[in-house]
């Protein structure tokens, strides 16, 4: 192959020097007698591998490579020689020269380059808006993190040492730095300022910095300098980049460089220059394996010497062999191949792939970027220094893009450096220069140039320059691109016509034919694409996967694997190539030979094609005859329509591997013996295949069902079995045959190979052909995607004029919005070549390619379109314009087509009953019959949203775990059991309990406290005395430990009962450690110190350091029992009012703690210390048999068995004879105390182990939440009953109908199908059989049920409700799940390969709510009252063009409802009026008229064979049409001196052209316009760069790029404009793949904070509203709060009453409003106003899950908008621009720190000045306070301007905590609530605002009680506003100010406050002010509003369940055991309900 990027001779040359320099440098091992020497060390260089050696070594597990020897010498310490030895060290992964990986241990591992951080400062801009100076060194700083930061409003510097920070100043100062150089670099005021902040501290400052990094506290000022010197003296950094950050090329951050950095940032700050970038290439270097090695070698190298040295030092050891293992260096090595974040197991599906993988480089991994959420979107942006360097194109469209990249053909890594190939423009010589050259360059693009002449095209030359696109006179050019296909990858070049096809459909058609299967039919595509030199891509990479001869001569023998040429001379010379090779997955290489023995053969004739070739030339596909028509609404949104020749042609060849264990001394493989035990499963047919040792062989064809491999394993037998066993051997057999390797695929296939690998398994390669079918995956070249959704006969394909019937049939409808013109232009030329003459195109040529392919098409006689009939029909599939008389037939031709890796089958399963993991949970797995799916929290969410309670409940219990019972009952019609709590709850509550918390029920409530000791006895069976698990003389359970089968149970799950130790020594209980230290005041130290017993307590409760004194646990109980409840309850209540807002709570939690203790009971001795661990029964710890023999056992058995060993040691007699003070004896406190803390989860054991050994607390946690046992097995509930499968169309069910496949339908409705044919005289036996055999019987059986019963379809993720529906389920063929069109938006779906999950409700009463849930009720998003169930697409444009005659019209309205009368042709407007008439009027029978109305637009589409042809073109829009506007627009923009200037320039010109482009092709036949006027597709910002001009794009960070692309994609982009709209395709891929985490992380987050929100009472009578517009839509379906006008309070606000009203002369109204609401709990029904439907919200409707689901969901069409508009600016590239998702998370998570905060004012008056700041931004001075505005904030306000307190002094977003601070509760919600309504609107994607106020009252309904009045809270509570609002109106009355005397005002009476105490003199002073009646209340409740983000919101709940569900897992039950939370399982909250799920729904008044 040619053109490669890296030399791999040259890397291999390097690995092997680095290998043997790593392994020289751990060399001599001096021990303390003898000396272990390297005298030599050398590669073995021999022939590299042939490809059978590959295979062998594939095969068996082993590893190709070089091995490396060394000459070994032992010697004593006089250097007399003991032993020498010349052993093999290790071998060497090598390169396998084809693929590109490195085969070790039987896995190809291919290892990615990598993107790393040069050393350097560097200044940025954190994503909140702060600046930093950020540090990364090269050596040096002792793994600190450093940086420094400057306050802008203070104008301090700080320096940030890891997680603290000191003043910067008195560091410089005491490292020598003159206050005149400081003064210099800063500025006099900031200077001063810096100075004036540490005056008194100066030097404490120093010294403290000093401190923290040297680890060394200096006397004084002078060492502190000298320690500071000398750290930064010694951080390295690259100069090259300190040149380009601080002007200077420091080498190390000495104070020198520390002062420029702080100047840079001060400069940044004031704008006087930009951050520092980086992301940019400058600041890069480039790493490979070879780079690697040493680097893991050094890290293993250390524990090698001291491992080698510990062996030397054995006096045994007197050998180098002894010393020295095999594998010491061995495995390190091995380990940069294959155990590094960099090394992957990638697919290898076929060539492109290979290749793309070799080019693969990262900015993660080991040295790079550690965490995927780490990964900012400026990281994953396309950036301007890439171009040439890194392909722009080429990233997964997973949440690896832009992570994840490929470097491009026309660059090469030099050291750690990129360099691209360029020409030098004024030598003209070929050059290659690195990313700072081309950088610092003036570098003009390929295009620009013509080669022949070798000049430029024309006197201004576009360039790019230090990252910007720019026109220059082409004297100022340096170098020139010599190729624009050098800038892209192998993968990118792959596709033609790139220049015609938007950025992001080349992005996915790159990733896509790394995705191609090979095809059994393989062809060479008939359209190839164009090297820089003769050739084309696909012969280049062809080659390199093909074989040819080495020379000319006879063939004289061909194997398998290899043939013989004998040339002229007589030399024989030998080919080996590849015979089923294996790769990783199901990929392969095989290789079809096409000479045999005696052929003669000329040099370079081609020998052989691999499965990826045809003829040499590389053949992912094949070439299908294609008609762009729709096909009846089959072919719809992604759906692809093929013929059954075309499913043959698609047959795609696989490669599966089935292994077995066969080393396992309890494995048999012996066809014999299996046969004798199990003859049943093996017939004659299959036996036969077999060998004698059991193994099917080598050629034979596997049917399904066969069974390859005959194992079995022996039983362990216990004395019950043994019993049976001699009874009858069928009644237990001594074997089990779940060992036996069975062929479970629905083909048959071929046994390739049978391989005995080194690790002892046995591995059968079976290779089979898979016909298309429907569900597969298909692709075109073009980003073109789709799942076959039908396989229609030959015969009813249409044909065209000759007969010849089309092979697959694409939608139209994709093109406009994908852009990707260059499909059409291949469907074109297609039909004029064939794959051995193929079409080549020349991507990037200048020339306009719809000329070029018209041109060709002439010249064949061909044209683009030709006559189609429908078969169906006997009809030409026509248009014929009315008007015009015009004809259109459609686009035919042949388009290149892959079948990718997704098939079908990876998509389905469908389970019943099955597996059940350890907690009894239905095990998910993979599979067709294994697979549980999940009902994760989103669709929990959803399901409330439906308000679906029953069947909420049966999914929390029946359902989601192992219920034998209750599924007997379904089966046989009987009543089933009532539903209980599953076992994974119960366990949840026992591992609570196992921590020493007790979790009491009492009522509906379950309430945490403290365990006592007699509680632990009480449970326990007996005390665990010996902590063992067996007794070592006969391996059996030891009757005192552990797993005592008399005191546990044993190990099986009969082990049901508790245990407990009783410990030597009383200990305090780990989980209130932190309770302890609030009551007895001592820190974590103290604690810690009395504990252990290294301190003691006094008889005075004084921690003591002197002997005596109480130690360890009775040290701690000592200060425990002098804690007197009252006393403290007393003191601390007083301490409250006093205490300062930092302090408020702990005291807070201690009144809590104190309280909890008092209502329990319980002192708080005896409730905190612990004298006794409880021992969790064995069925929640078990140990049991693995496959293999080993035994599992629950890591936490080793945590108790280690608390046991130490406490039986400190509870040894001779402890008694020790002091207390004697280090064992602390030694064994401090063990017993973390041990036992570890048993529960609160930290590490106190052994190391070598496996994952967790607590009981961090299993419920996990290491992260959602992993953590609560959240993933309590909450999300796998669920029997389900199944899943790919999803396809079919058009002609029902709107309320879904499609279920057979297979899947038999199992889901088995349990019902069982009880009707049981109903019907059939016994169970009976009715089991006939199922299994699918007879008529049991099928009429399964047609009745179905009939009766619906299912649910869920879409993960599930945004919102509509993501969960019900469907009457119907049979169909095949594999995939069949849903109608209709019902597409509202799952967000389309068809390429989106799979759904079914479940199935059980109980009537979740059927019966079920029967609410289908798609026909649910017309209306609760959003913004939009329709869900629409047509699209076809069906629009079908109807669009219908409508043009009267007879078309007349069809239409044939199917409406009397009264509608559509009188003119159908447009996008007129659609949605008619649709929205439909529902208001005819909402019953909408689903079936709309399905009417779309049935008849699809077949119209298809009858005139709806079509986008190349007359629909306009190429030379640009250059023609739109040249003078163009023109005038450059001529304009010269004037403009800045790029935001002169981009508004051609914005304005291109709003122009774009209007100019509407006029010419409106009311004409160009399919574009048609689609967009009938709102089937497309939109006119598309259509203007398909073929107007596309005009301005933005860059990564949203700036437009003011230089305008004028060619469109019709015409093809030249590189120099195709770059410039890179950054919105990857921006737009970026967003795709956040498309799902962010809208379901921000749901979650939302749902947390309101899902607690239903509807709680019918009115809460509240007068006051929000008071909005008349003409505001969002006072639609709300009620007056007050009168207005004529209109009586309570009136229902709508259109007319907003019309009417508006007559009348009001202006505003006042409206009942969520925020409002009056109700303590939830929200009153008048409050939240009227559903979608039109009705008022039901009480117990959880109308916070709608609302935080309505703002969720569009959240995801907001991130899409970049994806489907190409980043054209002023488009929705940037999200934060328009507000968007950046504001509404902002106001939601309320940081505390802001981007772009408005600065508001702390005063009331005028503004008296406006000054700069020396920081940067402005000081505005408002009655003689100084407020700062931001560097990016404008100030808007001017000198002289009145401003109340709180108004804003610059722009920005308003930080909702400033504005609570200045103006109040309902001034933050009103203004929280319409600043994320505005960033909704202005996405385009509004939400009523009504929900957007029941999410703000979730997250601003919080207030903290400063004084409790009456009320049962206590100081520092922070609770529901809204209760404590409602206690206070139940206290309050009006009446006179004279009788009101000792109450308190309840209101603001002018400057008189509400709170404030009536006296007689403030009546005086009210009656001064004119109140003589007043409202007053009883001693209430004072309370301060706060606010909380969302995240920390469910933090602030007293509900530890709650808590649990969100984030604070372990704080929820340490901080709830200690205060005594309590969690409500029939409360508004439904987490706990449905947690404990047996009672789900069934709570008062709406409540769980």
């Amino acid at each position: 192959m040619t053109m490669p990027t890296f030399d791999y001779e040259k890397q291999q040359r390097a690995l092997e020097a680095a290998a043997v320099k790593s392994i020289k440098d751990v060399f001599p091992i001096i021990g303390s007698s003898k000396r272990l020497n390297l005298k030599k060390v050398w590669v073995d260089d021999a022939a590299p591998p042939t490809i059978r050696e590959e295979k062998k070594a594939m095969l068996e597990k082993g590893t190709v490579g070089t091995p490396i020897y060394g000459d070994l010498e032992m010697t004593d310490k006089e250097g007399k020689v003991l032993s020498t030895k010349k052993m093999k060290l290790a071998t060497l992964p090598r390169t396998l020269s084809r693929t590109g990986s490195f085969l070790v241990r039987g896995n190809h591992y291919q290892v990615s380059n990598q993107l790393r951080l040069r050393s350097g400062a560097y200044t940025t801009e954190k994503e909140n808006g702060e600046l930093k100076s950020f540090y990364n060194l090269k050596k040096g700083g002792q793994g600190r993190s450093l940086s420094a930061e400057m306050n802008p409003e203070t104008g301090v510097f700080k320096m940030k040492i890891d997680q603290g920070s000191v003043e910067l100043y008195p560091m410089l100062k005491a490292m020598g730095v003159t206050d005149r150089d400081i003064r210099k670099a800063w500025g006099d005021e900031v200077w001063a300022a810096n100075k004036d902040k540490t005056a008194q501290k100066h030097d404490a400052v120093a010294i403290r910095a000093a401190t923290s990094l040297s680890g060394k506290k200096p006397k004084d000022i002078e060492s502190a300098g000298e320690l500071l010197k000398g750290f930064f003296d010694n951080a390295e950094v690259d100069p090259d980049v300190m040149k380009v950050t601080l002007g200077k090329p420091f080498k190390a951050l000495n104070a020198e460089a520390l002062l420029a950095s702080s100047r840079e940032l001060l400069r940044t700050h004031r704008k006087d220059r930009d951050p520092d970038d980086r992301d940019s290439l400058l600041f890069k270097s480039v790493h490979s394996v070879e780079d690697f090695l040493p680097e893991r070698m050094a890290q293993s190298s250390r524990s090698i010497g001291r491992r080698l040295k510990t062996r030397l030092d054995m006096k045994k050891n007197t050998k180098v062999g002894d010393v020295l293992a095999p594998a010491t260096f061995a495995k390190p090595l091995e380990g940069a191949f294959t155990r590094t974040t960099l090394s992957t197991t990638t697919d290898q599906t076929n060539p492109i792939d290979m290749l793309s993988a070799q080019h693969a480089i990262t900015v993660m991994g080991e040295g790079g970027i550690q965490s995927k959420h780490a990964i900012t979107t400026a990281n994953r942006s396309v950036h301007a220094t890439h171009l040439g360097f890194i392909d722009p194109l080429h990233t997964p469209e997973s949440g690896q893009v832009g992570a994840s990249l490929h470097l491009p053909i026309g660059v090469n890594k030099d050291k750690n450096t990129l360099k691209a190939q360029v020409l030098d423009a004024r030598s003209q010589k070929r050059t290659a220069i690195d990313n700072s050259k081309f950088w610092n360059a003036t570098v003009a693009f390929a295009d620009q140039w013509d080669p022949k002449g070798k000049k430029f095209k024309g006197s201004s030359v576009r360039v790019v320059r230090a990252g910007e696109v720019m026109e220059v006179p082409k004297s100022e050019v340096d170098y020139v691109m010599p190729s624009a296909k050098a800038a892209f990858g192998w993968a990118s070049n792959m596709v033609p016509f790139f220049q015609n096809d938007n950025g992001n459909r080349v992005l996915m058609a790159a990733n896509m034919l790394t995705q191609a299967v090979p095809l059994r039919d393989r062809e060479a595509p008939r359209v190839q694409v164009k090297t820089g030199g003769k050739d084309t891509f696909e012969k280049v990479i062809g080659n390199g996967f093909s074989f040819r001869a080495p020379v000319a001569g006879e063939v004289v023998r061909v194997a398998k694997d290899n043939l013989t040429i004998k040339d002229a001379k007589g030399e024989l010379h030998k080919v080996s190539f590849w015979d089923n090779f294996p790769l990783n997955g199901k990929a392969f290489l095989h290789t079809d030979v096409k000479v045999k023995t005696g052929d003669k053969v000329t040099a370079d004739q081609l020998l052989g094609d691999s499965n990826f070739t045809d003829k040499g030339t590389l053949a992912l596909g094949t070439n299908l005859k294609t008609a762009m028509v729709p096909y009846d609404g089959y072919n719809y949104e992604d759906g692809i329509v093929i013929t059954e020749s075309a499913a043959k042609k698609l047959t795609s060849e696989h490669m599966h591997r089935k292994s077995v264990k066969a080393n396992d001394p309890k494995v048999i493989i012996n066809k014999k013996r299996f046969r004798s035990e199990f003859h049943e499963l093996l017939s004659n047919a299959n036996a036969a295949k077999m060998g004698d040792d059991g193994i099917v062989q080598v050629g034979q064809t596997v049917d399904p069902g066969d069974i390859l491999v005959a194992a079995m394993r022996e039983k362990g037998m216990d004395a019950e079995n043994l019993t049976w066993g001699k009874l009858s051997r069928m009644l237990v057999r001594p074997f089990s045959s779940r060992e036996a390797v069975t062929w479970d695929k629905d083909v048959p296939g071929v046994v390739t190979d049978v391989a005995h690998d080194k690790r002892g398994a046995v591995t059968v390669y079976v290779k089979t052909a898979e016909q298309a079918q429907v569900g597969d995956k298909l692709a075109g070249r073009h980003g073109n995607k789709g799942i076959i959704v039908k396989i229609i006969p030959d015969a009813e394909a249409p044909h065209t004029a000759d007969g010849e019937p089309v092979e697959i049939l694409l939608n139209p409808h994709g093109v406009p919005s994908r852009i990707n013109i260059g499909q059409m232009y291949e469907t074109a030329v297609g039909k004029a070549a064939t794959p051995d003459k193929p079409y080549v195109v020349n991507n990037f040529s200048l020339d306009d390619q719809k000329k070029v392919v018209v041109k060709h098409l002439a010249a064949k006689g061909l044209k683009d379109t030709e006559e189609l009939t429908d078969p169906r029909t006997g009809q030409l599939m026509r248009y014929t314009d009315p008007k015009t008389g015009e004809v259109r037939d459609p686009m035919v031709g042949n388009q290149y087509i892959l079948k990718l890796f997704k098939q079908a089958g990876s998509n389905f399963s469908a389970r019943y009953r099955g597996s059940y993991d350890i907690d009894e949970r239905p095990v998910r797995g993979s599979g067709e019959n294994a697979g549980a799916k999940q009902m994760d929290m989103l669709s929990f969410y959803a399901m409330l949203s439906h308000n679906a309670r029953e069947n909420l409940k049966e999914m929390a219990t029946y359902k989601s775990s192992r219920n034998d019972d209750f599924w007997r009952a379904i089966e046989t019609g009987r009543i089933p059991p009532a539903a209980k709590p599953t076992f994974a709850f119960s366990k949840l509550l026992d591992m609570i309990r196992a921590t020493g918390v007790q979790v009491e029920k009492k009522g509906s409530q379950l309430e945490l406290r403290p365990m006592l000791d007699e509680e632990v006895r009480a449970q326990s069976a007996g005390e665990i005395t010996e902590p063992q698990f067996y007794r070592a003389k006969d391996l059996l359970e030891h009757p005192k430990g552990l797993m005592s089968r008399k005191l546990t149970g044993g190990m099986s799950n009969k082990g049901t009962k508790w245990t407990h130790y009783e410990l030597a020594e009383e200990i305090p209980n780990p989980v209130f450690e932190d309770a302890i230290k609030r009551l007895t005041g001592l820190t974590k130290g103290q604690f810690a110190d009395v504990v252990s017993g290294v301190k003691g307590v006094d008889a005075e409760g004084k921690v003591i350091s002197e002997e005596g004194g109480a130690r360890g646990g009775a040290g701690i109980r000592q200060l425990l029992e002098g804690v007197n409840i009252e006393s403290e309850i007393r003191k601390t209540r007083k301490a409250i009012p006093k205490a300062r807002k930092s302090e408020l709570d702990n005291l807070n939690k201690k009144l809590r703690t104190l309280e909890a203790l008092r209502r329990h009971k319980q002192s708080p001795a005896e409730a905190y210390m612990m004298k006794t661990v409880p021992i969790i029964p064995p069925m929640f710890r078990p140990i049991y048999p693995l496959p293999d023999g080993n035994l599992r056992v629950s890591p936490v058995n080793f945590l108790y068995r280690d608390v046991g060993l130490v406490n039986k040691k400190l509870g040894d007699d001779i402890m008694d004879l020790l002091e207390d003070s004697d280090e064992e004896k602390i030694e064994l406190r401090r063990d017993l105390y973390q041990g036992v803390a570890a048993v529960q989860g609160l930290g590490n054991p106190i052994k190391f182990y070598n496996q994952k050994v967790e607590g009981f607390l961090q299993q419920i946690k996990g290491e992260q939440n959602k992993e953590g046992f609560f959240q993933s097995k309590v909450l999300s509930r796998t669920q029997d009953l389900t199944g899943r499968g790919t999803i396809v169309p079919e058009p002609n069910l029902g709107v309320d109908q879904v499609g279920i496949p057979e297979k899947m339908a038999w199992t889901l409705f088995q349990p019902f199908v069982m009880e009707a044919m049981q109903r019907a005289g059939r016994t169970p036996g009976q009715s089991k059989t006939e199922i299994e055999e699918k007879t008529p019987i049991a099928r009429r059986a399964l047609d009745s049920v179905m009939s009766q019963r619906l299912v649910h379809l869920n879409r993960a993720p599930s945004l919102h409700k509509f993501s969960v529906m019900a469907f009457q389920p119907v049979v169909v063929p095949g594999k995939a799940i069949r849903i109608p069109p209709l019902v597409v938006k509202g799952f967000n779906a389309d068809f390429d390969g989106d799979a759904m999950s079914v479940h199935v409700p059980v109980m009537d009463a979740a059927l019966k709510e079920a029967r609410g849930m289908v798609p026909s009720k649910h017309l209306l998003n609760p959003r913004d009252n939009g329709i869900m169930l629409t047509p699209g697409q076809e069906s629009l444009t079908g109807l669009h063009l219908l409508s043009e005659t009267k007879e078309g019209l007349a069809k239409i309205n044939a199917l409406l409802p009397d009264g509608f009368d559509i009188k003119k042709q159908l447009d996008s407007k007129g659609f949605k009026v008619m649709m929205m008439r439909l529902v208001k009027e005819h909402a019953t029978d909408y689903g079936s008229i709309i399905d009417k109305l779309k049935r008849l637009g699809d077949s119209h589409a298809t009858a005139i064979g709806f079509t986008v042809n190349l007359s629909d073109l306009d190429s030379e829009f640009g250059q023609v049409d739109g040249k003078s506007i163009m023109a005038a627009a450059r001529a304009k923009a010269k004037t403009k001196k800045t790029k935001l200037a002169k981009a508004n320039v051609f914005k304005a010109a291109d709003k122009e052209l774009q209007e100019v482009l509407k006029k010419k092709h409106l009311g004409g036949n160009n399919a574009f316009n048609t689609m967009i006027m009938s709102g089937g597709k497309g939109s006119w910002a598309n259509s203007k760069q398909i073929m107007g001009v596309p005009g301005i794009f933005d860059d990564a960070v949203g700036n437009a790029i003011p230089v305008p692309v004028v060619h469109n994609f019709a015409h093809g982009l030249p590189l120099s404009e195709y770059w410039t709209s890179l950054y919105g395709a990857r921006k737009g891929t970026i967003d795709r793949s956040l498309q799902t985490s962010i809208p379901g992380a921000f749901s979650k987050d939302l749902m947390a904070t309101s899902v607690a929100t239903v509807i709680s009472e019918e009115d809460c009578d509240t007068r006051e509203g929000r008071v909005m517009s008349v003409n505001d839509t969002n006072t639609y379906d709300r009620y007056l709060a007050q009168k207005a006008g004529k209109f009586p309070r309570g009136t229902l606000m709508s259109p007319e009453v907003s019309a009417a009203m508006g007559k009348a002369g009001l202006e505003m109204v006042d409206v009942r409003s969520p925020l409002r609401c009056k109700a303590p709990r939830g929200v009153c029904a008048v409050c939240f106003g009227l559903r979608e439907t039109g009705n008022r919200a039901e009480i117990g409707e959880n109308v916070g899950a709608m609302s935080g689901q309505a703002m969720g969901e569009p959240l995801t069409q907001m991130i899409m908008n970049t994806k489907h508009t190409g980043g054209v600016s002023g488009t929705g590239l940037s999200l934060a621009a328009a507000g968007g998702y950046a504001t509404i998370d902002m106001l939601l998570k309320l940081p505390k720190t802001q981007a772009g905060k408005a600065t508001l004012s702390d005063e009331s008056g005028k503004v008296e000045r406006v000054e700069k700041s020396p920081t940067g931004g402005f000081d505005v001075w408002v009655r003689g306070k100084r407020h700062h505005a931001g560097k990016n904030n404008p100030v808007r306000v001017r000198v002289g301007d009145k401003v109340e307190r709180g108004d804003m002094l610059s722009d920005g977003l308003i930080q909702p905590a400033d504005l609570l601070e200045r103006k109040g509760l309902r001034a933050t919600q009103d203004y929280i609530t319409d600043a994320i309504s505005d960033a909704y609107d202005g996405q385009g994607k509004p939400v009523k605002k009504r929900l957007i106020e029941t999410v703000v009252r979730g997250i601003t309904n919080l207030t903290r009680v400063l004084e409790p009045g009456d009320s049962k809270f206590v100081p520092g509570d922070i609770v529901p506003w809204s209760e404590v609002d409602s206690m206070n109106q139940r206290n309050r009355k009006r009446g006179r100010a004279d009788t009101a005397v000792g109450r308190y005002l309840a209101k603001d009476y002018g400057h008189i406050l509400s709170g404030t105490e009536i006296s007689t003199d403030i009546v005086s002073r009210l009656r001064q002010l004119g109140h003589n009646e007043v409202e007053s209340e009883e001693k209430p409740i004072v309370h301060e509003p706060l606010l909380k983000g969302v995240q920390q919101i469910p933090g602030s709940r007293k509900d530890w369940i709650s808590q649990m569900g969100y984030r604070q897992i372990v704080k929820g039950i340490r901080e709830g055991a200690s205060q005594g939370w309590k969690s409500d399982i029939r409360d508004y909250s439904p987490i706990p309900a449905y947690a404990y799920g047996a009672s789900f729904g069934g709570g008062r008044r709406g409540a769980y």
